[in-house]
């Protein structure tokens, strides 16, 4: 695995990113667990769409799968031009990440 590509470090649990060498993203979650998202599309279109599809995975410091894998498609509308198309991504996101943290809230100590 690469060196993280950013990191926190401010009171929160502190969140590595690195990249697999698959060009996986991996998200630690330190002490315990992971996540680890493939995006298989994240685009915005010239037609003023967004489209965002993925799964995820949540795994053990050692790599190891802890909670069955999600999976998503979000789609989007987005206003024309580079920003409208940056905020509609911005917003799918935003939407994998709620899902994310649903799947985290309900592990076994999850809050």
């Amino acid at each position: 695995m690469r060196p993280p590509i950013a990191s926190s470090d401010t009171a929160a649990p502190r969140v590595d990113l690195a990249r697999g060498a698959d060009g996986t993203l991996v998200v630690r979650l330190a002490p315990h667990s992971g996540v680890r998202i493939t995006l298989q599309q994240f685009e915005a279109t010239a037609a003023d769409s967004a489209l965002l599809a993925g799964r995820w995975e949540i795994v053990d410091r050692a790599g190891a799968v802890v909670a069955r894998p999600g999976s998503a498609t979000y789609r989007g509308g987005a206003a024309a031009g580079p920003k409208g198309g940056a905020f509609a991504l911005s917003e799918l996101l935003a939407r994998l990440s709620a899902d994310i943290a649903g799947a985290l809230r309900n592990l076994p100590g999850g809050s």
